[in-house]
């Protein structure tokens, strides 16, 4: 039976072939080419019909198994099929499967078209003989008298007609077809191999939609990529230098910092140090897993690089600690003061999280899990960008409004109000609803749980007002870190701001002016960013809202910008207004302004220089100090 079925299949492939190729290489080396039987299994493997085993041979005289002859029979119905349907024999098109078995058959045996196609397509025709020779007398005599046709073109205005022109050269061979044995040989094994075929070609049809399917899923997932940004700065002498005079025996300084209504965060600027380079990386990593799902980290590390470990001479206390004093500039260093290592110099993981995205009950919804930050509106309720937390997110929409929530951990954190160290526990949760109203967005927030027992709401919008982008945030606190109601009107804030200028020939104006009452101190906020710790930010001049509980409280701030080229950006921002601390009268706050450039040397690398300048006053006499605070520095900037 196996040497039957070789030979009918070897018949087969012959005729099913690629006789369009002059020749055909030899794929296989245990077939020489003077093998009576080279040209045929150079064909038949050229023509996808039948393979070699995986050794690169081809074993001719090894016995076929019933699944090798059907996987044979169904390429070659491939090829028939492809015959059939008018495609090219010899093309690359990949077989459907779309006909059955029976199909196929009933058209082989009784469709005229189709057994038209299997015989093959007819030679082109040669070129056109050489003319004949001009008749003679004598034949033209023969073609009148025994030619009807001549006789009857005589009848009408028709010439004579010469002798046709030898016949032309054949046309190169046409795609033979099956003899009616073939079809026969076909037929018979399609009845015997009938089931095989099937389940082959189920099987590939089926392997071929999983594959397809797992392509197009990888193409929508995105590359793992890496990235590193970060920055130097050099001439960062910290907050304790440049009052004029030698920072270990300015009075100005103790005056300053040993006051009763002390600036806090200024004390925090001062406990970093004195510096004169600080260095951040950020080690970036993103990747997704699958469609819908992605994670992300970050390595930070930061170095100040101070050759004083602190800028105060002996006898200078530590704020809200007399009992603490900081290092001495001489002699032996002291113990270090309380608190030191939240301003030290530190490598974390910074943030991680990944986030899921998918259709849950026919909605989209979005969830992130880990160490990571949130922000919403102006950030007076809600904005820890700058201290990412450990907890879960969920943000999702109905028709034009969006929704979600938050739930986080602070574990072990140290309460900025007091600058104490002592180490709390605590939760954080909160849920918001952004809508439309007459094309302004408006965002609600509700705080249910913050900093230790901090409860409260805001509301927000964001839209264009007579045709300027303007946007404000209303916030209150029902809930105060001991759970006590703060009481009016000691226990809101709000902020209003619009963009007056947007890149007019190049300038930029936007205008801020807000306010916040001794009593509205949500912790996790923009009032408190992590400028306030950071060794690289300086607070009065890297903070992200001007409004500051230890500074202005109530305010208006200008940002300026003006881009001279595509490479070069002049900065300017200036703030100020009064400062009122509960149960005190308002005093005058700290002017703030600072002027800086920046000049784009390459793609992702930027060089900037800056000077800032903070007209330092004495809370306690309300009197502005002799000399100001002043800060320059050069600084690089890079993304890769």
């Amino acid at each position: 039976m196996r040497t039957r079925t070789g030979l009918a299949l070897v018949a087969l492939a012959m005729a099913l072939a690629l006789p369009s190729v002059a020749q055909v290489a030899q794929p296989f080396a245990d077939v020489p080419a003077d093998h009576w039987a080279a040209r045929a299994v150079a064909e038949v493997a050229a023509a996808g019909i039948m393979e070699g085993r995986p050794t690169g041979l081809f074993d001719g005289r090894a016995p076929m198994t019933r699944y090798e002859v059907a996987m044979a029979l169904a390429r070659m119905l491939a090829r028939v099929e492809r015959m059939i349907g008018g495609q090219p024999v010899n093309g690359g098109t990949p077989a459907t499967g779309g006909a059955t078995l029976e199909q196929i058959r009933q058209m082989i045996l009784t469709d005229p078209a189709v057994q038209a196609r299997l015989r093959g397509a007819q030679g082109e025709p040669g070129a056109p003989g050489r003319d004949g020779a001009a008749a003679t007398v004598d034949q033209l005599r023969d073609v009148i008298l025994n030619n009807p046709d001549v006789q009857t073109a005589l009848r009408g205005p028709q010439g004579a007609q010469g002798q046709p022109g030898a016949k032309g050269d054949p046309g190169p061979k046409g795609d033979p077809g099956l003899t009616p044995a073939q079809v026969a040989a076909l037929t018979k094994l399609l009845n015997e191999f009938g089931p095989e075929i099937a389940a082959i070609r189920g099987d590939i049809r089926t392997l071929a939609d999983r594959v397809g399917a797992v392509e197009v899923a990888v193409t929508k997932i995105p590359p793992l990529r890496a990235s590193i940004n970060g920055g130097l700065r050099a001439g960062t002498l910290g907050t304790a230098l440049e009052f004029g005079a030698d920072a270990g025996v300015a009075a100005d300084n103790l005056a300053i910092f040993n006051s009763a209504n002390v600036d806090q965060s200024l004390d925090k600027d001062v406990i970093k140090g004195g510096r004169f380079l600080v260095s951040l990386f950020d080690l970036n990593l993103d990747g997704a897993l699958s469609d819908g799902f992605a994670a992300h980290a970050t390595l930070r590390a930061i170095t100040p690089v101070t050759l004083s470990p602190a800028p105060f001479g002996a006898g200078a206390v530590v704020p809200n600690d007399p009992t603490a004093g900081y290092y001495p500039l001489a002699g032996t260093p002291a113990p270090p003061l309380a608190g030191i290592n939240t301003y030290a110099d530190s490598v974390q993981l910074w943030d991680w999280y990944a986030t899921l995205s998918a259709g849950i009950l026919g909605k989209d919804v979005s969830l992130t899990a880990g160490r990571h930050a949130n922000a919403l509106a102006q950030g007076l309720l809600v904005d820890n960008s700058r201290q990412p937390l450990l907890g879960v997110s969920a943000d999702t929409g109905f028709g034009n409004v969006l929704v979600g929530a938050n739930f986080s951990m602070m574990d072990r954190a140290s309460n900025p109000l007091t600058n104490s160290s002592a180490a709390v526990q605590d939760n954080v949760a909160y849920a918001y609803a952004g809508f439309d109203v007459f094309n302004v967005n408006v965002i609600a927030t509700y705080m249910h749980s913050g900093f230790a027992a901090q409860r409260g709401w805001s509301v927000a919008g964001d839209g264009r007002l007579f045709g300027i982008h303007a946007f404000g945030e209303y916030a209150t606190l029902t809930r105060t870190i001991t759970g006590a109601d703060p009481g009016s009107p000691f226990d809101n804030g709000w902020v209003v701001g619009a963009d007056l200028l947007n890149n007019w020939r190049g300038f930029s104006l936007t205008a801020r002016y807000g306010e916040i009452e001794p009593g509205f101190t949500p912790v996790l906020s923009a009032l408190y960013p992590y400028a306030a710790v950071n060794a690289y930010d300086i607070n009065w001049i890297d903070r992200p809202l001007f409004l500051d509980p230890n500074n202005v409280t109530k305010g208006w701030e200008l940002d300026m910008k003006l881009a001279l080229s595509k490479s070069w950006l002049l900065s300017a921002r200036v703030y100020d207004g009064d400062h009122e601390a509960v149960g005190a009268a308002a005093v005058d706050a700290d002017m703030v302004w600072v002027l800086s450039a920046k000049k784009q040397i390459a793609n992702g690398v930027a060089f900037s220089l800056l000077y800032s300048q903070r007209e330092v006053n004495n809370r306690a006499t309300n009197t502005a100090f002799t000399d100001d605070l002043t800060v320059t520095r050069a600084a690089l900037e890079f993304v890769l």
